[in-house]
């Protein structure tokens, strides 16, 4: 199995200089970080991160195993996970890779679809907490993705090389919502449409503004901290695709429920609900009349 012999050589965490597209966090501290390829969509949650290839023939899921005490428990946990979209799994023995991960890999077929594929998965620690990672991918295209998950792997930051992050959140506040507009990329963990821009641009002056992707909107906005309190917003009243028009609902409630944000050290910048889940992600645009 090509991948799983791709994947004992790179699992080997490297901290890449490469922005991260996710982080995810344990009450506010960075446990993992992970760069996907930018047209795989992701849906990010509060604990893991799934991505799908463009083309659907390579997924990936990385996680942390809240309540796994011990790798074996992580690779059981991951076990019952495949099994409830694989069918006629065979298992490999399992490895330890040379940074001391557990890996199981092994060849199977999906459940609906029944096509051949291969995966690897690992069980690693990042600070005090088990994680998981997984690949599956079309078998008859192994070859094609050995790039794509050696630089997975190699973008992956575990919370050690988060130590300098300490300053960034002590010094948070709302000073970097002001630089530039920002760009929606996902609501809710559902994406958005493509090449159809929703946008925010906050000023000091308590001011908000933006797109929906058909209408214009505006309002007021208070910031105290990493506290965010949006008020009533006005929006123009245009029609749009149907498409479109639902993304506009489902952004106008993400951001009715918003009660603080938090910026990455890698420049996206998340809004979160009262439950510290993410509803809205995005990322900074160029400023209004930049050259």
């Amino acid at each position: 199995m090509k991948l799983f012999s791709l994947f004992m050589v790179s699992f080997v965490f490297v901290a890449s200089t490469q922005a991260h597209d996710v982080v995810l966090r344990d009450q506010g501290k960075a446990i993992l970080g992970i760069s996907y390829p930018a047209d795989w969509k992701q849906v990010v949650e509060k604990n893991s991160v799934i991505a799908t290839s463009e083309d659907g023939q390579a997924w990936s899921v990385i996680s942390t195993l809240d309540e796994i005490q011990n790798q074996a428990a992580g690779i059981e946990k991951i076990k019952a996970g495949l099994e409830d979209y694989l069918k006629e799994i065979q298992y490999d023995e399992t490895t330890k890779s040379e940074s001391g991960s557990l890996i199981l890999s092994g060849t199977a077929k999906g459940k609906e679809s029944g096509i051949d594929v291969v995966f690897t998965s690992a069980v690693f620690m990042s600070g005090p907490k088990h994680c998981g990672l997984v690949f599956i991918v079309d078998a008859d295209i192994e070859k094609y993705y050995e790039k794509t998950v050696l630089a997975i792997c190699e973008s992956i930051l575990l919370q050690e090389d988060f130590a300098d992050e300490a300053s960034f959140d002590d010094a948070a506040d709302g000073s970097g919502l002001y630089a530039q507009p920002w760009l929606v990329e996902d609501i809710a963990g559902q994406g958005v449409v493509d090449k159809a821009q929703t946008t925010i641009q906050f000023t000091k002056n308590g001011a908000v503004s933006g797109n929906t992707s058909v209408n214009r909107y505006q309002g007021q906005v208070k910031i105290d901290g990493n506290k965010i309190d949006f008020g009533l917003l006005a929006t123009t009243r245009r029609a749009g695709p149907p498409a479109l028009m639902d993304q506009e609902t489902k952004f106008l409630k993400a951001i009715d429920t918003v009660t603080s944000f938090r910026i990455e050290p890698t420049g996206l910048l998340f809004l979160l609900n009262e439950s510290d889940d993410a509803v809205l992600r995005l990322s900074p645009m160029d400023p209004p009349n930049r050259k």
